[in-house]
């Protein structure tokens, strides 16, 4: 078969599975994003390998087979073992995309690399929504926060607080110690978790670290005093008691869709993070890569994972921060 048959195959192909996949009732304020559908430009070759924490393979996986419907010759190898040396020094020769649940200003992702000379850049393409998880029999009904008052959640004025009689729990014959469990200082969520619970006045948390989330949840099982921040993607836990999240009075529940436009803070980015060039530019096969993660199509993939897709103006700041004049 000639090049300009296999073209006009590839597009007769790309564009039959995108019409086949939007359902015919299906309208633009009905879906749960307003990215707009991915449009491939042409045929794409080549591998991508993408790395990040054990917790985003199942994303990797989505991301992988969404993509590999519109470009099949694209192989991938992903490797989400909780990796956290940058990108600029895992393989500069191939591409390589991180998973990140890091803030998108945090500096080891975001400058260039002293010793190899490449420059990275990130971007937003999901949020990880946080639910606070304690003990079945904890008396907490839920979280108070009064951020005007309150400088962190788990705090007691400025500092930390020690007791859940401290937090508003009801009060019984003996306090309840607060334990604080979390994931390895390794893992991007340990950064994440300890600035958020950090106090006023710069005490850190005291976190018990564990090796897993489900390692995390059967510490919190058996702790009644115990709490952790466990991921919504992952689904609600079943031998642990989620605490909702009273705002100034307003209770929201993070297994709740409508929780983040209510204003729940407990959310962590999600970006991607890859090599740019010399004028700050991904290599082809990587900025379609992430163009289809921007697009309808990856942010439903992202929500099929549990995530949260990016709202219109998020994904309207990626643009113009990736110089892009359409997301496609």
């Amino acid at each position: 078969m000639s090049p300009i048959a296999k073209t006009v195959v590839y597009w007769v192909l790309a564009l039959t599975f995108a019409l086949n996949n939007i359902p015919a009732s299906a309208n633009d304020d009905d879906l749960p994003t307003q990215a707009a559908p991915y449009v491939p430009q042409s045929p794409l070759t080549g591998e991508i390998r993408i790395v990040g924490s054990e917790a985003m393979q199942q994303l990797a996986v989505l991301w992988k087979r969404g993509f590999q419907a519109f470009h099949p010759d694209v192989e991938f190898r992903i490797e989400c073992q909780t990796t956290n040396e940058p990108v600029s020094r895992l393989a500069p020769s191939q591409k390589v995309v991180r998973l990140s649940g890091h803030d998108l200003l945090n500096r080891d992702e975001s400058q260039s690399d002293s010793e190899t000379g490449i420059e990275t850049r990130a971007c937003l393409v999901g949020q990880e929504i946080l639910a606070a998880v304690v003990h079945p029999d904890n008396p907490t009904v839920s979280l108070k926060w009064a951020p005007s008052v309150q400088p962190k959640i788990l705090s007691k004025g400025d500092e930390m607080a020690t007791t859940w009689g401290q937090l508003g729990a009801s009060p019984k014959s003996e306090p309840i110690v607060i334990s604080l469990y979390g994931p390895d200082p390794s893992q991007p969520k340990y950064a994440f978790v300890e600035e958020l619970l950090t106090s006023g006045s710069g005490e850190k948390p005291a976190m018990i670290s564990t090796r897993s989330s489900q390692e995390m949840l059967a510490a919190v099982g058996e702790d009644l005093g115990g709490i952790a921040f466990h991921s919504v993607a992952r689904g609600r836990p079943a031998d642990v008691k989620v605490l909702p999240l009273t705002i100034d009075g307003t209770t929201l529940d993070p297994f709740r869709p409508e929780a983040i436009e209510a204003g729940y803070p407990l959310v962590r980015p999600v970006s991607v993070v890859a090599a740019v060039d010399e004028f700050g530019d991904f290599d082809r096969l990587t900025d379609q890569f992430i163009r289809y993660v921007l697009s309808r199509d990856g942010q439903l993939d992202l929500i099929k994972d549990g995530y949260f897709p990016l709202s219109q103006e998020q994904l309207h700041r990626q643009e113009i921060k990736l110089g892009w004049e359409v997301l496609k």
